[in-house]
């Protein structure tokens, strides 16, 4: 039993926004939500909206899943993300070791997400319209004192706590993301960067499982927690921002609009919406807002309030493997020096600075992380004597397979991409493969200009023709970055007392072991036929009693 004594008060509401069509399924809203005030009675989905509510035994879930758009059937993925998850929390499935610990509650949830994902790709390959499909899903479960997130996508978890104000404490899976991780962007500058529609983490992709992650967080008197969906993020920037000069950026913020509405979820969330369309809205608007009116005194920032953060790892076979190929890698690297040398050419009296502008120019265009090891080839190549036509010819081709991937991508992502950066990175392209054809027939490493190629990789991308309304960041749409090529050990694997959760100070207790085994899945067919059937049936509507 919890015997911790909570109480809060909710509002949620979606919305076809700024994608509004009366024709289209729901009206053109691919999100999809949902949220039970009580998770210990059989009345699933039921809360009456700014009424204050005491915390049960079992708890409060509030779940954002976002249909992706540009793919085929958004409305019907959330709709079985969202099946899925209310299936799993149904009182008879939450026994008591679930309930035992935060642990065990995040792990529940993880394999709620990995569950919601087979489902989701087994539907599509039933289904021939809704190939490709796919959706983000977050969920908070509200337990106690505790509140524990997980999610897989780019819809975010927010808390807002005085003085300190708004923490976003979710963390997208997001190309745009890991520039910011990278140091490439700031936070501000992510706002509204061209790519901020590519999410490298969802349900549905056909390449791999999904990869959930998670923190668990103690919560607050006075605590307000919002879900929502990009469709409000990606309109409304987390607090008041400046630009490089320190002007502020005009616009309203998320931070701004619940200070000034804490009286009421409702209000909050109405403030939030005429914000968003002022905005210009341009994309599904989903919100869940829960404000803990009883609990403890705040007696720390948000920062302190973390418990623990679980980050996905990869499994250790997987890192023996990657261990293996450097090392057969290094092998074959020396094995090449010994059988090829003196086949070189100083091009213009320096062996190494054509290499230098081939890697600087490889950053300007770096897309994914397995460019690492095009780096640590060069660097290899950097110390060497001599330049040999075999390493020369090894560099050539990774890179001509990373700008090959990147125009397959540019392909099925041309509505979103402009014409010009398409045609030059084709040409790179062509201009590397005319590159290796010469020295393959030629073995002359002098004949190739290597200088010109570098220059065509470092020319800036031209200026988008596109006007106003098309530069708007779409829809989040799924692109993983292809690593097949690329062996490289996984940057998220570091012990789990020095793990770090994005700008956060403290995080306690270190990372979460990762459950062990395999999920089970059992047929889903019931569980897809109601999907389908909720998706298509119901009306857009306001989801209060």
């Amino acid at each position: 039993m919890n015997d911790n004594k909570i109480s809060f008060r909710l509002a949620a509401y979606t919305d076809p926004a700024g994608k509004f069509n009366e024709s289209a399924p729901k009206r053109g809203n691919e999100d999809d939500l949902f949220v039970d005030s009580d998770l210990s009675n059989d009345v699933q989905g039921s809360f009456t909206a700014d009424k204050e509510t005491v915390l049960s035994d079992a708890g409060c879930l509030m779940v954002v899943a976002d249909g992706m758009g540009g793919m085929n059937a958004g409305e019907v993925a959330s709709a079985i993300a969202i099946e899925t998850v209310k299936s799993a929390f149904e009182p008879k499935n939450l026994t008591p070791d679930i309930l035992v610990s935060a642990e065990s509650r995040v792990r529940y949830m993880e394999k709620i997400v990995v569950k919601a994902d087979a489902a989701v790709k087994k539907h599509a390959s039933l289904d021939s319209s809704c190939e490709g499909m796919g959706s983000t899903l977050i969920m908070a479960w509200l337990y106690g004192e505790d509140l524990s997130v997980t999610w897989c996508g780019d819809s975010r978890a927010y808390l807002f706590r005085e003085p300190g104000g708004i923490c976003q404490i979710s963390k997208d899976h997001s190309y745009v993301q890991s520039l910011v991780d990278n140091g490439d962007i700031t936070e501000v500058e992510a706002f509204d960067h061209p790519y901020g529609n590519i999410i490298t983490r969802n349900l549905g992709d056909p390449e791999k499982r999904a990869e959930p992650d998670s923190v668990t967080l103690s919560v607050c008197k006075g605590d307000i927690i919002l879900l929502c969906s990009d469709g409000l993020s990606g309109v409304l920037r987390d607090r008041k921002s400046y630009d490089r000069e320190g002007n502020l950026i005009p616009g309203s913020n998320l931070e701004d609009i619940i200070r000034a509405n804490r009286q009421s979820m409702v209000a909050c969330r109405e403030a939030l919406w005429a914000a968003a369309e002022a905005a210009d809205w341009y994309d599904n608007v989903t919100a869940v807002l829960c404000e803990i009116t009883q609990g403890p005194v705040a007696s720390s920032s948000i920062e302190g309030s973390f418990i623990n953060v679980r980050i996905r790892r990869k499994t250790m076979r997987n890192i023996l493997v990657v261990l293996v190929v450097v090392v057969l890698a290094a092998a074959a690297a020396f094995v090449l020096r010994c059988f090829y040398p003196g086949i070189m050419s100083r091009f213009g009296g320096n062996e190494y600075s054509v290499f230098a502008d081939l890697k600087d120019s490889l950053m300007n265009v770096s897309e994914s992380s397995g460019i690492d090891y095009i780096y640590n080839k060069l660097d290899d190549l950097n110390v060497a004597d001599t330049v040999d036509l075999a390493a020369v010819m090894a560099v050539l081709n990774e890179l001509d397979k990373e700008l090959d991937r990147r125009c397959r991508m540019k392909d099925s992502l041309y509505d979103l991409r402009d014409e010009a950066e398409h045609k030059r990175l084709s040409e790179v392209v062509s201009k590397i493969d005319e590159a290796i054809n010469q020295l393959r027939t030629t073995q002359d490493i002098a004949s190739i200009d290597i200088g010109e190629i570098c220059g065509m990789v470092r020319q800036p991308l031209p200026k988008s023709t596109l006007d106003d309304s098309e530069q708007r960041i779409p829809p989040a749409i799924s692109v993983q970055p292809s690593v097949q090529d690329f062996p490289q050990i996984d940057s998220t694997v570091v012990p789990a007392e020095i793990i770090e959760a994005d700008s956060l100070t403290e995080v306690k207790n270190g990372c979460l072991t990762e459950a062990s085994g395999e999920l089970t899945e059992s047929d889903n067919t019931e569980l897809m036929d109601e999907a389908l059937k909720d998706s298509t049936d119901r009306k857009e509507k306001p989801i209060t009693a």
